[in-house]
């Protein structure tokens, strides 16, 4: 599988027109892959692939899907806690059709919220996903 696929299909997801109305307010197309220019104003979301899980099965490693974050930046926690509970409703069970992939399902499995950035002086809040391929 290659590291591309699971990045299309998570930005289709976040840009697709049946993405709750709230998350599409609130950043706009602000939505990037892995990290963003220090001049992007906040609040935006930036999303990257944490590693491929594999399962080990008596014929070797077989995979178990990737594991990815989505990430919300902003200036205030509120923000954040309304921008990652509409991120979960955008990608968490969906389902995505990846050409010469199949369909992968995504769900929810971690969230770590409102860290403040020092630095880029911005809360955050980071979901985990795993995507799966189901057929």
């Amino acid at each position: 599988m290659e590291d591309h696929v699971p990045h299309e299909a998570i930005y289709q997801l976040l840009t697709a027109p049946t993405v709750p109305v709230g998350l599409s307010a609130l950043v706009g197309d602000r939505i990037y892959p892995v990290g963003v220019e220090e001049d992007v104003q906040a609040p935006y979301i930036t999303y990257s692939q944490v590693n491929e899980d594999f399962t080990s099965t008596k014929d070797g490693l077989v995979s178990n899907g990737y594991v990815f974050e989505v990430a919300i930046y902003g200036n205030r926690p509120s923000e954040c806690v309304r921008g990652a509970k509409n991120i979960r409703k955008a990608l968490n069970l969906k389902t995505h059709e990846v050409p010469d992939l199949g369909t992968l399902r995504l769900k929810v499995f971690d969230q770590a919220d409102e860290p403040y950035d020092d630095e880029a002086d911005l809360f955050s809040t980071v979901v985990q996903f795993r995507a799966r391929k189901i057929s």
